[in-house]
């Protein structure tokens, strides 16, 4: 006999599912800046408290909240913009040699399909122009995802500021939309989020930090250009919990290939990241960021797939910590309870 009371919580929980994801798609752009400056709320949460006891006022709480992050922002790009530049210099090292190779590429291409440099270079200039001017409305929608991109980079700093500006309002809100009798419960809920959400950021910018440093100091002394740009996207990424390295290890190892023509400083490279991603996954992670999500790696590694199907990069980063909230929510309500454990570390 069919448990109807099981299949009916299952058909629901399906439909759930179902709306929910549809819901995370279709308001991608309005939902991904308003969780961001939510999460940047949270990580700003200890500088903010700390500022309020001082008997600042909100509005210029709030104001530091933003202008701390914008300043991350602004000197992280700054730097990766400065090897960029540097890098586009027709004296460039490395942009010498991966000339060097590109002519090299030609050469066999010459020898073994008999086409000249020159047929090559015209062929791949009649490829460009056919795509360019068959594709004027990509050019427009680009121009409009950079619109909207800088848009939504906008509204996270703004997102940031009310959410700083009218936290205790938005908690008096959540008290009034619940019954007294429920008020200790949604207290140790909003309490026990916001805690595991912030240690688990200031742990990961942490581990961040770290990681730039020593992936810095053996790129260098390997000898690859551009180390400190590859060191900072590798810190970068290390937020993009199992991917992340893997990303981050393609670039310097290219050009590990393209500068040296044995394939030490490949294997070093390689060497390197490996041991760096060991140092992270079983000293690092588990030291200074610890089970802050309370979350087995199963639940980790689905969502940040899932993350990244619905999301894109910003779901990489952001279903992380979504996940820790839900294992929070889950722990406190007796019907929930079986899914935190799914998704909780074992005992």
């Amino acid at each position: 006999m069919v448990n109807v009371n099981l299949l009916y919580k299952s058909t629901l929980l399906l439909l759930l599912g179902t709306l929910g994801t549809i819901i995370l798609v279709y308001a991608s752009s309005f939902l991904i800046p308003l969780a961001f400056g939510a999460l940047f709320a949270l990580f700003t949460q200890p500088l903010n408290q700390f500022l309020e006891h001082k008997g600042f006022s909100k509005t210029i709480v709030s104001c530091i909240a933003v202008l701390t992050i914008s300043f991350a922002f602004i000197a992280l790009g700054a730097s990766i913009a400065h090897q960029i530049i540097s890098f586009s210099s027709p004296k460039n090292q490395l942009r010498v040699k991966l000339e060097k190779k590109l002519d090299q590429i030609q050469h066999i291409i010459e020898s073994k399909l008999a086409i000249s440099p020159t047929g090559q270079t015209e062929y791949i200039k009649a490829r460009a122009k056919s795509f360019i001017e068959s594709s004027g409305n990509i050019v427009i929608q680009m121009i409009s995802s950079t619109t909207g991109g800088l848009m939504s980079f906008f509204l996270i700093f703004v997102y940031l500021f009310l959410f700083v500006y009218y936290k205790s309002h938005l908690y008096k809100f959540l008290l009034y939309s619940t019954q007294p009798s429920h008020h200790a419960r949604l207290e140790t809920i909003l309490v026990q989020a916001e805690h595991v959400t912030a240690r688990y950021l200031w742990g990961m910018t942490v581990v961040a930090l770290i990681l730039t440093c020593i992936t810095f100091i053996e790129l260098f002394f390997i000898g690859i250009p551009y180390a400190f740009l590859w060191a900072v996207l590798a810190g970068l990424l290390n937020c993009v919990p199992y991917i992340g390295i893997l990303i981050s290890f393609a670039l310097p190892a290219i050009t590990a290939l393209v500068t040296d023509d044995s394939l030490s400083s490949f294997i070093l490279v390689a060497a390197c990241f490996s041991f760096n991603q060991f140092l992270e996954g079983n000293i690092l992670r588990p030291s200074i960021v610890g089970s802050q999500l309370h979350t087995n790696a199963l639940a980790s590694l689905t969502a940040v797939v899932a993350g990244g199907l619905i999301w894109g990069v910003p779901g990489l980063i952001l279903f992380m910590p979504l996940l820790g909230i839900v294992k929070v929510i889950c722990d406190n309500y007796e019907s929930l309870k079986p899914i935190g454990y799914l998704i909780g570390r074992e005992k």
